[in-house]
């Protein structure tokens, strides 16, 4: 059905060039020439006809077969003008006029050929008597016959009625005389012959008079001139009709540039088309081995060729992942992107209609649209966002013309919708790449913990042994000082140390059975000055340790022998980086965090949180000789 209209277009332009091609060609031409020719005939027998009855009147012409090869002629001459008049109504009226005419013509030469034979048979006879009756005996008889013949020639040059009577009045004298026997019958011969005369060369002379008067050529010009008017106006629809051809050849001539052109444009789209595809073909596989380390720079590339395929002079893609905004970046040499831009990008593209697909496609920038002046702030001149959705503010892949202008015009931009689809699915699949490597090193840590648990925890019970052994003889040695004494303060020390370390001890066969720890409410001023003593037994004499804690009452979730150990590990760290004498300082202070913290791959918040940092002024932890700063991060039970 789709090729229904084509296949009438071309059926009517083949109906037209078929009607401009027939009436081109002025076919009728050829029937007005025949027609002309015809008439030519028609006109020229009938002439012949006439001079053919002439030379018979004038006794030159011995028999009519010339008279009637011309009146075949005629006759054909004539229905050859029928026949080329087809239906034409005034043709066929004076063709009928014709015809008439032919039809007298034929019989008054018909009456001419009967009238005109008795006449040379009547001469005859008259000149052989009175040619007897001039040899005559009788001079009356001799007289009479000679004035017979006299008037009859006289009569034979004029037939007027003058002379008619002078031949009847010869005839009456002849007739009234007394011929001699011998000559009576020569007498009435002639003298019937001489009647017979009388009456035919008048008779003769009044056909030839019409066939003469007939003879005109007022039919032949009123056909000839029905034939030259048809003519004309065959000419001059020809030539009407050539004008046409020359139009419609123009307008043919433009529809096949114009088509052409339409093809041109048809072919260069579906060359450049080819080539996008090419471009998305050779991004996929670029992509196919990307991994997380690499995905930054074959992003980036892939940005390159596709501007390349518009124009632009900046690409970028971002995607926001919960709170975070990823954005890969690509510019031209010596062409920079403005502060905060693609950034702004996602909260600006919401706002522009981007129809069902999600494209904002604006070639040349109108600075007097409120949306294109934003734009043009940010040094845009043309520009293409494709938004992850109709709507989404999660991603764009954006383009950006600075220097040129303006992005190259292409009504195919569409296509850049596989392109999104192509990188966003190329981050993606790294990003799970890179986090199935995570977790496979997780994996992996996991199990070499586990198997550190299992021995961890023969060990453990092992040092509990020793652990109580040194809390039992704390016991019975407290039993034997005096309370209050120096070494009764030892042995309090002894023996709390001894239950830190059995706690300790705890927790290394919790981790080994990987049971969950004892959490509490837990008062860090407190544990800090728990800490203090037993650092004071611990640190080199070179060592001073102060704390500097908040105004604010510190409480936080967790395990206070885990946090304890944290605390003594770090301020132990710190004292062996220590050479010379310096100070170790702790440092507790609370914060509230109004959005997410990063620390290494993890993030925290947002909410209340206690920050314990470990300050010295020793080499190491990256610091040199500014000293090492270490942070523990603990948040604070609800409700505080």
């Amino acid at each position: 059905m789709k090729s229904a209209p084509a296949v009438i277009s071309v059926a009517f332009v083949l109906g037209l060039l078929t009607w401009l091609l027939l009436h081109g060609l002025n076919i009728n031409s050829a029937r007005y020439d025949s027609q002309l020719r015809a008439l030519g005939d028609f006109t020229r027998f009938e002439r012949g006809m006439t001079r053919e009855v002439l030379t018979a009147r004038a006794g030159l012409s011995r028999n009519y077969d010339a008279l009637v090869h011309m009146v075949n002629a005629y006759d054909d001459a004539l229905t050859r003008l029928r026949d080329t008049a087809g239906l034409d109504a005034e043709q066929t009226r004076v063709i009928d006029v014709l015809s008439a005419r032919a039809d007298r013509q034929e019989s008054l030469i018909e009456r001419f050929k009967s009238r005109n034979a008795l006449l040379q048979n009547s001469f005859a006879y008259f000149g052989l008597f009175s040619d007897r009756l001039a040899a005559s005996e009788s001079r009356p008889v001799v007289t009479a016959a000679s004035a017979l013949a006299a008037a009859m020639l006289r009569l034979t040059l004029d037939t007027s009625d003058a002379a008619a009577r002078q031949v009847e009045d010869r005839l009456e004298e002849l007739a009234q005389l007394q011929a001699p026997p011998a000559e009576t019958d020569s007498v009435h011969a002639l003298l019937l012959h001489g009647q017979m005369l009388h009456d035919l060369l008048p008779d003769i002379d009044t056909i030839l008079k019409t066939l003469v008067a007939e003879s005109n050529n007022r039919e032949q010009d009123a056909m000839l001139a029905v034939i030259l008017k048809r003519q004309l106006a065959a000419r001059a629809s020809a030539r009407k009709t050539r004008l046409l051809q020359y139009i419609t050849s123009l307008l043919l001539l433009s529809g096949i540039i114009y088509f052409g052109m339409l093809l041109r444009k048809r072919a260069m789209a579906l060359r450049r088309r080819a080539a996008f595809e090419h471009v998305i073909a050779n991004i996929s596989m670029l992509f196919i081995n990307s991994s997380n380390d690499g995905i930054d720079a074959d992003v980036e590339m892939a940005l390159r060729q596709l501007a390349g395929c518009i124009g632009a002079d900046r690409a970028y893609f971002a995607r926001v992942v919960g709170t975070t905004m990823h954005t890969y970046r690509w510019s031209r040499d010596g062409i920079a992107f403005e502060p905060g831009w693609p950034e702004r990008v996602l909260s600006l593209a919401p706002r522009l209609d981007g129809g069902e697909d999600g494209i904002v496609y604006i070639p040349r920038m109108n600075a007097s649209h409120p949306h294109d002046a934003m734009l043009t702030e940010a040094g845009v001149s043309g520009w293409l966002c494709i938004m992850a959705a109709h709507g989404s503010r999660d991603g764009i892949l954006g383009f950006d013309a600075v220097r040129g202008g303006a992005l190259t015009y292409w009504s195919e931009v569409s296509l850049f919708r596989m392109a999104f689809d192509a990188i966003g699915n190329a981050i993606r699949r790294a990003r799970l790449e890179g986090e199935k490597e995570r977790l496979q090193a997780s994996l992996q840590q996991a199990r070499r913990m586990e198997t550190i648990g299992t021995f961890a925890s023969g060990i453990a019970h092992n040092f509990n042994n020793i652990v109580g052994a040194i809390l039992g003889h704390a016991e019975m040695a407290d039993a034997r000082v005096a309370p209050g004494s120096r070494p009764a303060a030892s042995l309090a020390e002894i023996r709390r140390a001894g239950e830190r370390a059995r706690e300790l001890v705890e927790q290394i066969l919790g981790f080994g059975r990987r049971g969950e720890g004892r959490r509490e409410r837990v008062c860090l001023r407190t544990l800090v000055d728990e800490t203090r003593s037993l650092l004071a037994a611990s640190l080199p004499s070179h060592v001073t340790f102060e704390v500097d804690e908040t105004a604010d009452i510190a409480i936080v979730t967790g395990e206070p022998a885990q946090l304890q150990q944290v605390i003594l590990n770090l301020c132990n760290n710190a004292a062996q980086a220590m050479k010379e004498p310096g100070r170790i300082e702790l440092r507790i202070k609370v914060h509230d965090l109004a959005k997410p913290l990063s620390i290494g791959r993890s993030e925290v918040g947002p909410g209340r949180f206690t920050v314990i940092s470990v300050a010295d002024p020793g080499a190491g932890h990256g610091r040199g000789d500014a000293g090492a700063d270490l942070r523990a991060v603990l948040h604070h039970p609800p409700g505080r």
